[in-house]
């Protein structure tokens, strides 16, 4: 009774003097064998009797606890630890199992770990109850498009766009859009989706998707200028300085090529398609042995690169290295017949 009185005496007061209160409360209940006095006020919580005062403090611990495993599941999948991050938002679930947020979350933690089915489980059951949900419809949308369902993916994503309140959330929806166009081999159309793309919000996905699809346009001039963009843009990327190199290297400028094949493997020496991109170059300039020496290191790097193999052996022909052109032959048979067991 005694206790009972004075955790009253305590609410009462924490309304008028909520700093001074709080010392006193935690002092009351060292004092007093707190943990009764908790199990008073989870009962008073619990029936509704608690003052608001109190029942605010409770709100925000619970909202900052949620929060921080959102935050600590974002983290886990930028790690690439998808399967922690699904467990976190799961356990999360489970306490609130109607918040559309965190099942968001994990569907998207599904999608990036590729498990796509149970992926559109979560974002079907999003839509279901808020079918306006901009994000489930994108995703929704998106695996659509990886199962090869253009029809549905289109539909998805066109209710996406037109749910987009930011220029950022447009220009991904459209870049999206642009893929599935070239599913299609709309190149064209694809360009002029990934354009607007761009026209929304600038940034290094749209540019090297319209790029990618200049090139299958045939269009490498104007595929060379979205590279060289991207390289101005973002100096420390690799891969436009290797798609350039390509472009460059297509177009008969063989020292650029080099420039820009030497330029990406100095950002990402451990790629072996790029050794072997400048092997060929140099074999195209006829400097087998720098060719050779590419290759071999493009081997190294992966052992499985039948690619590499073969324009070895070429060059190794072209410097009268017979028996090595046939060893390299040989594993490439090996490889092709390892492939099909």
């Amino acid at each position: 009774e005694l206790e009972g009185k004075c955790l009253w005496h305590f609410l009462e007061q924490w309304r008028y003097k909520r700093p001074k209160i709080c010392f006193s409360f935690r002092k009351g209940l060292k004092v007093l064998k707190g943990l009764r006095l908790v199990l008073y006020a989870a009962v008073l919580l619990a029936f509704g009797l608690c003052p608001m005062g109190i029942r605010h403090v409770f709100a925000e611990v619970s909202d900052e606890a949620y929060m921080q495993v959102l935050e600590q599941g974002k983290e886990e999948i930028a790690l690439g630890h998808e399967q922690k991050a699904i467990d976190l938002y799961s356990s999360l679930l489970a306490k609130y199992p109607e918040e559309e947020e965190i099942r968001s979350y994990r569907g998207a933690a599904y999608f990036s770990l590729g498990d796509l089915d149970h992926a559109i489980e979560d974002f079907s059951q999003v839509l279901d109850t808020s079918p306006d949900s901009m994000q489930a419809n994108y995703y929704v949308g998106l695996i659509f498009l990886k199962w090869g369902d253009m029809e549905k993916a289109e539909s998805y994503l066109n209710k996406a766009l037109a749910l987009c309140k930011t220029d950022s959330e447009k220009s991904l929806v459209l870049d999206v859009m642009g893929q599935a166009a070239c599913y299609r081999k709309d190149y064209q159309n694809a360009v002029k989706i990934f354009t607007e793309a761009i026209s929304a919000e600038e940034s290094y996905v749209p540019y090297f998707h319209r790029a990618q699809a200049y090139q299958k346009l045939d269009d490498i001039i104007s595929a060379g200028q979205d590279y060289s963009t991207l390289i101005e843009k973002y100096p420390s990327e690799a891969e436009p300085y290797h798609q350039r190199g390509l472009c460059r290297g297509m177009r008969g400028v063989y020292e650029l090529a080099l420039e820009d094949f030497s330029k990406a493997i100095e950002l990402a020496p451990q790629i072996a398609e790029y050794y072997n991109d400048r092997g060929y170059t140099h074999a195209c300039q006829k400097n087998y042995a720098a060719a050779i020496d590419d290759y071999t290191k493009a081997v190294e790097i992966n052992p499985k690169y039948q690619l590499a193999y073969m324009n070895r052996a070429a060059a190794y022909e072209k410097t009268g290295k017979k028996k090595e052109a046939r060893i390299d032959r040989d594993i490439v048979e090996q490889l092709m017949e390892f492939e099909t067991e």
